[in-house]
C-alpha cells in the first residue's frame, strides 16, 4: 500500500514539476513560452509613453495585430539601451486589455530575418553573451531547439540525449552553421511555437484528466490485490 502511494506521489510529481532554468529565470520564462507572444519587429514610432512596433515574425505564441503598442517605453534588456525608430528587436510581450505590455525584455538584433538575425552582444561579459546566443539559438530555429545548459561562461545546447553542441563559444562554427540551415529547412519550421498561455487550456484538461487516470488505474490495482 504505502509503495503504491508512493508511485502515485512521483507521477503526480512529473506531471505537473516546472521547467527546470538552467539559465536565469528571464532565460527559461522566453523559451519555455511564458508569454502570450515573442515576436521580432522594427520600431515605427516613438513616443514619451509608448512605442510602436511592427511585426515581422512570430515566434512563440500567437498575435493577430500586424502592428503593436507597448503602452510604455522600455530599454534593450543587457545592453541598456533605448530603442530608437527603424531598430529590429525580439520582443516577449503579453496582452492587455487596452494594447500590449512588456513580458519578459526586448533584445536588439541586427535583422528582422528570424533565421539570420544576431542578438546585439558588445560590451557584455562572456556570460551575457552565452546567454544572448542560447537566445538567439532559440529564435534563430524559430523555438525548435529550446533544450540549453551552461557550464560556467560556456553555452549548449542539447539535442537529444546523446549529442550536445557548445554554441559559445562555438565550438565548430561550420558544424553550428550547418544544423541551423537542416533545422530551418525542416518543412514544419515556420509555424510557431504554442505559448504556455495557450498550452494552459489544454494542459489544465490532459494533466488533470491524464493524472486522474493513471491515480485510478492504481487504485484499481490497489483493490484488486486486497481482494
Amino acid at each position: 500500500m504505502k509503495k503504491a502511494l508512493t508511485v502515485i506521489l512521483i507521477v503526480i510529481f512529473i506531471l505537473f514539476e516546472p521547467r527546470i532554468a538552467f539559465a536565469g529565470d528571464v532565460f527559461s520564462r522566453i523559451t519555455g513560452g511564458y508569454q502570450d507572444a515573442l515576436i521580432i519587429g522594427e520600431v515605427i514610432k516613438s513616443s514619451e509613453d509608448s512605442i510602436e512596433i511592427k511585426t515581422y515574425h512570430i515566434v512563440s505564441g500567437a498575435l493577430k495585430d500586424k502592428k503593436i503598442v507597448l503602452e510604455s517605453k522600455f530599454k534593450y534588456a543587457y545592453i541598456n539601451k533605448e530603442p530608437k525608430i527603424g531598430d529590429y528587436c525580439i520582443i516577449s510581450i503579453d496582452k492587455m486589455e487596452k494594447g500590449y505590455k512588456l513580458a519578459w525584455g526586448a533584445y536588439k538584433t541586427n535583422s528582422w530575418d528570424y533565421k539570420s538575425l544576431e542578438i546585439e552582444k558588445e560590451g557584455l561579459y562572456e556570460g551575457q553573451r552565452a546567454e544572448l546566443t542560447a537566445l538567439q539559438w532559440f529564435v534563430n530555429t524559430n523555438g525548435r531547439e529550446s533544450n540549453f545548459f551552461f557550464n560556467g561562461d560556456k553555452a549548449y545546447v542539447r539535442r537529444n540525449l546523446d549529442d550536445s553542441l557548445q554554441i559559445y563559444p562555438a565550438d565548430d562554427e561550420k558544424k553550428i552553421q550547418l544544423i541551423k540551415r537542416e533545422i530551418q529547412n525542416s518543412k514544419s519550421n515556420d509555424k510557431p511555437q504554442k505559448s504556455q498561455m495557450e498550452m494552459k487550456k489544454q494542459g489544465k484538461i490532459i494533466g488533470i484528466g491524464g493524472s486522474a487516470f493513471i491515480i485510478g488505474t492504481f487504485v484499481y490495482i490497489i483493490k484488486r490485490r486486497s481482494l
